[in-house]
């Protein structure tokens, strides 16, 4: 694993969202926590919060998440689709932090 000096804040920034969506998906939204971050990665609490600032971890992954959404969106011309594909279609852009 690479040296804490080795990265910088877009690296650190990126790395922590890669952890808390892994998190998600394998144990759900209501166990992504900032220490369950730190604990998978080499930092301490206090490096996340001085890259991302109070809360704006989980901000950022909703962000993500929304990103992705409004790309599923305007990749798909919602025209002659029924109900049931417009569900199929927003499912996996609208499970928390499902980011492909």
């Amino acid at each position: 694993m690479a040296q804490r000096s080795d990265h910088s804040h877009d690296v650190i920034r990126v790395m922590a969202l890669e952890v808390a969506k892994q998190i998600n998906m394998e144990q759900g939204h209501a166990r992504l926590t900032a220490r369950k971050v730190v604990s998978e990665t080499v930092y301490t609490a206090g490096t996340l919060y001085l890259v991302f600032g109070n809360a704006v971890l989980i901000l950022r992954i909703n962000a993500r998440t929304l990103d992705r959404l409004l790309q599923v969106m305007t990749d798909v011309q919602l025209r002659n689709l029924t109900d049931e594909d417009l569900s199929h279609l927003a499912r996996p852009a609208l499970s928390p932090l499902c980011l492909r």
